[in-house]
């Protein structure tokens, strides 16, 4: 079993947040998109935000590419939810007594 969660980087920080029922909402960082010229008091106007807090998860831009012997270049274009799928898959497969290892195979080009 693998997760993420904003607040928790696994199975087990996650079970203490929802039994202290911890909230984790923060600001919307300017790097996401700046919430302050969305933002509106009333929930009618369709085209704005009413909310200036949501749940980031943490690290998500960090992955070891070398690890998985993926090259830098095709690392930093791939999508960040394919890098956590790779991350909490090996996480999975250890958690359940694996042993996860590289491919012997070559990839196609």
């Amino acid at each position: 079993m693998a997760c993420r969660f904003p607040g928790a980087r696994d199975v087990n920080q996650y079970w203490r947040l929802l039994t202290a029922a911890e909230p984790q909402f923060a600001a919307v960082p300017d790097t996401r998109w700046r919430g302050a010229a969305f933002l509106s008091d009333s929930l009618r106007d369709t085209s704005a935000a009413y909310t200036d807090t949501m749940a980031l998860l943490p690290d998500v831009g960090h992955f070891d590419a070398a690890h998985y012997g993926i090259p830098p270049r095709r690392a930093r274009a791939m999508d960040p939810q394919h890098r956590l799928l790779i991350d909490l898959a090996r996480e999975a497969i250890q958690d359940a007594g694996g042993r996860p290892t590289a491919s012997t195979a070559k990839r196609p080009r």
